[in-house]
Parts: structure tokens; sequence; C-alpha cells
């Protein structure tokens, strides 16, 4: 459960939230979108602050792991939490799209 695993770095996350970009990259470059969203849905849940790296490595690692479906609904999420989008953001939903033939 990712809860379980993170949940002792939380407190580490909320006073530098900076440490929870580095895994969100990291999960990234291993293609595992899925488990990205997981990471971001859990700082939200857990009033970590979200901004717009967090939620721009959360959607590429959907993009790279073929999750187009989840890198849109991360896009809207993003808006939600009033995160406005970058170009960067904008352009790995295009590229999951586009994987996908959209």
């Amino acid at each position: 459960d990712v809860r379980a695993v993170l949940e002792p770095l939380l407190p580490q996350w909320r006073s530098a939230p900076r440490l929870a970009t580095a895994l969100l990259g990291q999960l990234a470059r291993l293609r595992r979108g899925e488990l990205a969203a997981q990471v971001l849905g859990l700082m939200r849940d857990d009033q970590v602050e979200t901004n717009i790296f967090h939620y721009s490595s959360a959607i590429n690692a959907c993009a790279k792991s073929d999750s187009w479906q989840l890198a849109l609904g991360l896009l809207s999420q993003a808006s939600q939490s009033r995160v406005v989008a970058d170009i960067i953001m904008y352009n790995s939903v295009i590229s999951a799209c586009a994987k996908r033939g959209f």
C-alpha cells in the first residue's frame, strides 16, 4: 500500500515539498504513471502542498506509461487545485493522447 510506505515521509514533504517532486520525477523515468497518480493523491489527501512541478511530473509519468486517461484526469485535478497548467503539462497530455491515436 502506497500510504503505508510513504506515510513516514509526509511530515518531511510538508516542510520541503521538493522532496516529493524528486520521487515523482523518478516515477516518471520508470514509466509508473498509476503509482505517480497515487502518490499525488496521497499528497492531496494529507494536505501536502501540490504544485506545478508535482503535477507535471505525475502527468509526465502517465504519458510515458501510455495512461492518457489518467493524464487528462490529473490535468483536470491540477486546475481544481488552483495549479495553473503550463506548456509542459499540456505537451505531456497531448503526447499521451497521441500515443493512443487521438
